[in-house]
């Protein structure tokens, strides 16, 4: 029984890795039953590593690319101790832009927090390379950063995807455990969905939806359902941020970030809404796994 109980943990990480393979669950319950007398419990897919995809594809439906900038930020100055030094000598900062991680999307919070910090001398050190002080890194990285540089929004963009992500963090670091949290998975989801909907939702709209069943039957395509784009929630921060390069935009520019932060939370609720389903009858059918039951 020792045995079993170190195996188990084992095989259930690698079929959530590898879900496709449903003989390897099927050849593992059946040595299992013949030789242990025990069964697997089946969770189905690995709904963190859904939720990350999640994230990853609504970040690119906002067409702002930050995973280009925040990745060529770190291989702009890796393994590169000459523009090391001459981005040390112009800004006088000695602290560089940490790797982002391309899988794991939602581990990248303080890769964009430190590129927020970095950001002010990261813009002097490319106004000095343009003004042909320093060498020019002949390199697509560069290429990125200067062109994302020269958007006016970029801090701004960057302050609304953090408080996005760090929303969503805390449910990831909640289920990252080897505890029975399957009963607890479905509720928990649901309301992530309903606090994403929330942002670019009618609050009128999600006050019917009081279960986990209506409020995946909702519809998030039908443009009826959004709050105008003015309303969207984008976060305090973002709203400051907003405020501070307000003269520097044009209206028009104003309209297209709203859009496409309501675009970003709209792919992100859907995703999660479909997460959510699929794991409702999953978390339904364990409930006996809950103490007392």
């Amino acid at each position: 029984m020792f045995i079993t109980l170190v195996i188990i943990p084992a095989f259930v990480t690698f079929l959530a890795f590898y879900e496709p393979k449903k003989q390897v669950l099927s050849f593992l319950q059946h040595d299992l039953k013949a030789n242990l007398h025990l069964s697997l419990l089946d969770v189905g897919s690995c709904n963190l590593h859904i939720v990350h995809g999640c994230f990853r594809d609504s970040a690119k439906a906002s067409g702002w690319d930050l995973d280009w900038f925040l990745s060529s930020l770190f291989w702009l100055f890796n393994d590169s101790p000459a523009r090391r030094e001459d981005f040390s000598n112009v800004t006088g900062c000695s602290t560089f832009p940490l790797e982002m991680c391309s899988h794991w999307w939602l581990e990248n919070t303080i890769v964009c927090e430190w590129a927020l910090l970095l950001l002010p001398k990261l813009k002097q050190y490319v106004a000095v390379i343009a003004a042909g002080t320093c060498a020019k890194p002949q390199n697509r990285s560069f290429e990125v950063i200067h062109e994302s540089c020269m958007d006016n929004l970029l801090t701004v963009k960057l302050h609304f995807f953090l408080p996005v992500a760090k929303q969503i963090e805390p449910f990831l670091v909640m289920y990252q455990t080897y505890k029975p949290m399957v009963p607890f998975l479905s509720r928990d989801l649901c309301k992530l969905v309903k606090s994403l909907m929330e942002r670019f939702m009618k609050s009128a709209l999600l006050k019917d939806f009081t279960s986990a069943t209506k409020l995946t039957s909702i519809d998030i395509s039908k443009a009826d359902c959004f709050v105008y784009y003015s309303k969207v929630d984008i976060g305090f921060t973002t709203e400051n941020a907003v405020k501070a390069v307000r003269k520097k935009m044009s209206d028009r520019q104003l309209f297209n970030f709203r859009l496409s932060c309501r675009n970003f939370l709209k792919a992100l609720g859907s995703c999660c809404q479909a997460a959510e389903q699929d794991c409702r009858s999953v978390s339904t059918n364990k409930q006996s796994c809950l103490p007392g039951t």
